[in-house]
């Protein structure tokens, strides 16, 4: 079934970005303790970089994890009916998504229109809020394979 694949992809490709966005993370912060400690002059910019990685990190991080349900379950009904509480928080999820990604897109747009720009690294705000939209998008994607793969009809 090429949903399959789609999904499979989606996961790798997913996984390896969470990854060098970690080690990227991991390098910035590492930079910054040793340009404030042991050179005695802290790096302007990795602060910034930081915060941005993490954003990205969090928002595609939850796209990996929701995209194979392993994210926090926190059951709010009770088992006796398990479908109709899966499609209950599926539509929920939807939902959530179609906000992400609708919201997100205004964002991106207003911001580009007024020119924003990040402080430090002088980076248009809509290219670091752009993972919103993006994650939205995920989302809305992961929502529809999960029920693909669960026979159901969106």
């Amino acid at each position: 079934m090429a949903f399959l694949k789609v999904k499979a992809w989606l996961h790798r490709v997913l996984g390896w970005v969470c990854v060098v966005d970690f080690m990227l993370l991991t390098l910035v912060v590492l930079w910054q303790v040793v340009s404030r400690y042991a050179l005695a002059s802290p790096s302007s910019v990795s602060e910034e970089v930081a915060r941005i990685l993490l954003m990205w990190l969090g928002l595609l991080g939850a796209c990996y994890v929701h995209l194979d349900n392993k994210h926090i379950a926190i059951r709010m009904f009770p088992e006796v009916a398990p479908e109709a509480r899966d499609r209950i928080v599926m539509v929920v999820c939807q939902a959530f998504s179609v906000v992400l990604l609708v919201g997100g897109w205004k964002l991106c747009a207003g911001t580009f229109a007024l020119q924003q720009t990040t402080p430090v690294l002088g980076w248009p705000q809509g290219v670091v809020y752009s993972v919103v939209p993006l994650s939205g998008l995920i989302l809305c994607l992961a929502n529809y394979l999960h029920l693909k793969e669960q026979s159901w009809t969106p």
